[in-house]
């Protein structure tokens, strides 16, 4: 250790005349040392890990005129100490010694006391003396195997995507007693904000993981002591396989029920997964996802990245048609941007995608703009030309995508009169053409735009084989709509929602 500022003759004079500083302590804090003793005033003294230590102190004067602190570090092996006092602060401030890492040694008890110096040069006592032990050792490395992830030169193949399964974390040798918790990270290394689980006293854990995408992983681990230091990383490298059943219409996490959308005004997007019987579990909010929705402009019934997975379009209030890729558990992260021939989306009222003959693979695209239904040539989220007017009148119309209806394996649309509440469904051809308006068929009412601004076609929600819808009511309500065969719909049901405050959702999906 180096000497900064060495105490002056005149301060070791001086009578006392001021309070000996308070709230002695340390950042970090001691670990393992007597219960309840911050400081370190009684044995066993607690431990610091490796890294810089920041040492702190109250210092008041009598008179409130301005302070200075004195604090003294000195190692248990009689090598020179730490000697150093600080600027004038205003009595009752915290004083503060920084002293990195590499000024304490491997090991070592170091005994640290403060004193407080007044501006006419009085002087406190001393401190009580503190104490604390040096822990530069790192922890053992982990040991990972798994049955349910099988390693890369097992040979054993591994599961499919989205199988949730644990790592066994093994910690023995040298610093094992003192592991405390495994860090860890799939496919990215490990860091402060990682998750982590506590290691046993035999040493052990279990980390459980669900990889989402194909192909190859790495789980990069650490293990902690108590003092925070921590062992190398070790990896564990395994693969998992694609999910031989894409997944269906509105069906973002893979369990086979259609969930909901929505988004608010604040560019913000909330995932509610289904439970199977139309309703829904409380709204999520993704850290990783955009917050661009402010437009309302949304629009999933396909999968546009070629994984199984059911993505999300929407058009930001730059006018840019972006992607969504899901990870395959609702959370959509990852961003790709959708270019438009000759220009952007500003003059778009409505994002439609038709959906897959089959209900699962890239489902097209469509927009309304200026009234007139417009067909893009897309695939896999990619446009490759200019649309296909596809007719006009649609800006009183609202354009919902309930999959195939008429059994022909080709996506229809249901088409809702915003005047009326009139709800028909229009065949669409094999060249995605819309069937003329002669042979659409009239399969409910009382769903105004007055009476339900919002309206969505989901896949099915409840089980029973039909597609179903969600609204938001005038009232500020959701409604949940069974579907029934050919496109028809049951009697609506007002859902209770927690998570979401629905006077600001602008769009579901």
């Amino acid at each position: 250790m180096g000497v900064v500022a060495v105490q002056t003759t005149a301060h070791a004079d001086a009578a006392p005349a001021v309070p000996v500083p308070t709230g002695l302590g340390t950042d970090p804090v001691p670990v393992g040392g007597a219960p309840g003793d911050g400081c370190g005033t009684a044995e066993p003294y607690g431990s610091i890990g490796l890294g810089g230590v920041t040492f702190g102190a109250v210092s008041t004067t009598t008179d409130g005129s301005l302070v200075q602190t004195e604090f003294s570090v000195t190692p248990g092996d009689g090598s020179p100490g730490y000697d150093y006092t600080g600027s004038n602060l205003v009595s009752g401030s915290r004083a503060q010694l920084n002293l990195p890492g590499d000024d304490f040694a491997d090991g070592m008890t170091y005994t640290w006391r403060a004193r407080a110096i007044s501006g006419t040069g009085a002087v406190s006592d001393w401190s009580a003396p503190c104490h604390f032990v040096t822990d530069h050792t790192p922890p053992a490395a982990p040991v990972l195997t798994s049955t349910d992830f099988p390693s890369e030169t097992s040979g054993i193949p591994g599961p499919v995507a989205r199988t949730t399964g644990t790592v066994h974390v093994a910690v023995s040798g040298p610093g094992a007693s003192d592991v405390v918790a495994a860090r860890y990270a799939l496919d990215a290394y490990p860091y402060s904000g990682s998750p982590a689980v506590p290691v046993g006293a035999d040493g052990t854990a279990d980390i459980t993981i669900t990889p989402t995408s194909w192909g190859p992983h790495t789980l990069w681990v650490e293990t902690v002591d108590r003092t925070g230091n921590l062992s190398q990383e070790t990896p564990y490298q395994f693969a998992v396989g694609t999910d031989p059943k894409p997944d269906a219409h509105g069906d973002v996490n893979g369990d086979g029920v259609a969930d909901l959308l929505a988004t608010t005004t604040d560019g913000t997007l909330h995932t509610l997964l289904g439970n199977g019987d139309g309703t829904l579990e409380p709204a999520v909010v993704h850290p990783d996802s955009p917050t661009t929705f402010s437009t309302g402009l949304i629009a999933q019934n396909g999968d546009g990245t070629n994984d199984g997975y059911q993505d999300l379009l929407w058009i930001t209030p730059n006018n840019v048609l972006e992607q969504a890729a899901n990870n395959g558990l609702g959370d959509f992260g990852r961003v790709t941007v959708v270019s438009r021939p000759g220009g952007y989306w500003d003059a778009a009222t409505q994002l439609v995608q038709p959906g897959a003959g089959d209900g699962a693979s890239w489902g097209g695209l469509m927009s309304v703009e200026n009234g007139h239904l417009l067909l893009w040539p897309s695939h896999n989220g990619a446009i490759f030309d200019d649309p296909t007017d596809l007719g006009t009148g649609y800006d009183h119309l609202t354009v919902l995508t309930p999959g195939d209806l008429t059994g022909d394996g080709v996506s229809d649309l249901l088409i809702r009169d915003d005047s009326t509440g009139l709800l028909r469904v229009a065949p669409r051809a094999e060249d995605g053409t819309v069937l003329p308006t002669s042979d659409w068929q009239d399969v409910g009412t009382g769903f105004s735009k007055a009476k339900y601004p919002l309206l969505t076609v989901v896949g099915d929600a409840n089980g029973d084989g039909f597609p179903d819808m969600y609204g938001v009511t005038a009232h500020g309500e959701l409604d949940f709509v069974q579907g029934k065969a050919g496109g028809h719909f049951g009697k609506p049901v007002c859902l209770s929602v927690s998570g979401l405050d629905l006077s600001t959702v602008n769009a579901l999906a």
